[in-house]
């Protein structure tokens, strides 16, 4: 008898966390403005509005009395990606971020923020901060969040950027089953993710756990199609154009560095393959890339940014 109630008890408290996670992760409905890549002359904003149909900035030098300049879009989809264009670099910019109800003119949410562009000049030193693997733990997200430290790097390190080298979800051991998308809104509206990406630029690539543990199937298989679609929602719309149409890899100059963002998951050879001059984790087309990168920077410094710590070209 004990032990049908001990049973009964266990199955109670498993279900009751189950409902508080999956809580949890339904949740993510409070719109969100955000920053992306910052380069020496743009700023990336994410926005992420359901009711909102467009975005009105309103944005100035934040060491002069320059006149305010004024941007208004169209939303077309939710989450969109808007960049401020035309920007002088090594500039700091004062942003008024307005999300619209165009039909009654409502405002849907409103963020003040300031984002500032890369220096152009080789000599100018530049710092930035780097990490992967955010997991949310299943059924401990309501009580522990992320644990992790984005806030005090975006509040005290203070760098000029973050690199997000992949991880952001761990899509494979969520609950229920592909659950990917309520995961990508619990990250994006963590409290450290808020912290950080509401003050500090981010520039991000996915790894396998955005797919699957250890994935190396190719491109062609259908879970990596939904699952890099939605890292391009969430994350991946907010990075610089990509060296090639369709892929993920882009390059940028932030002062006396120069860096490329490899994808080492898209095109990597089989596993099983055996060791020699055709195994590679980049693909010809990307290598040629990252070979012309190496050759045309002009920086003192050149970083090849990968979510992986070794490398087979």
């Amino acid at each position: 008898m004990q032990s049908q109630v001990r049973v009964s008890v266990g199955l109670a408290l498993l279900a009751l966390l189950v409902h508080v996670y999956m809580k949890t992760m339904a949740q993510g409905e409070e719109s969100l403005v955000q920053l992306g890549a910052v380069t020496t002359s743009s700023i990336a904003l994410w926005l992420f509005a359901l009711n909102a149909t467009s975005v009105r900035v309103r944005y100035s030098n934040a060491d002069n009395d320059t006149p305010q300049q004024v941007v208004q879009s169209l939303l077309s989809r939710a989450p969109a990606t808007l960049w401020l264009q035309g920007l002088a670099p090594a500039t700091t910019y004062r942003l008024h971020v307005e999300l619209l109800d165009e039909t009654t003119t409502h405002v849907v949410y409103a963020k003040d923020m300031a984002a500032s562009t890369l220096s152009d000049d080789v000599s100018a030193p530049v710092s930035f901060a780097f990490g992967s693997c955010t997991m949310a733990i299943p059924l401990l997200y309501d009580l522990v969040g992320f644990g992790s430290n984005l806030d005090y790097i975006a509040s005290v390190v203070s760098p000029a950027f973050m690199l997000l080298l992949g991880d952001q979800v761990y899509a494979d051991i969520d609950i229920p089953t592909r659950a990917t998308d309520a995961l990508y809104q619990a990250t994006v509206q963590d409290p450290s993710y808020k912290a950080l990406t509401q003050s500090t630029p981010i520039f991000s690539m996915y790894d396998d756990h955005e797919i699957f543990n250890n994935w190396n199937q190719g491109e062609d298989d259908p879970l990596y199609t939904e699952r890099v679609r939605l890292f391009h929602v969430y994350f991946g719309q907010r990075n610089p154009k990509p060296l090639r149409d369709g892929d993920h890899y882009y390059a940028w100059q932030a002062g006396a560095a120069s860096f490329f963002m490899l994808d080492v998951r898209k095109y990597a050879s089989p596993k099983t393959m055996v060791d020699g001059p055709t195994k590679t984790k980049l693909g010809a087309v990307q290598k040629r890339h990252l070979l012309a990168w190496l050759l045309a920077a002009k920086t003192p410094f050149k970083f090849m940014v990968s979510p992986m710590s070794e490398l087979l070209f």
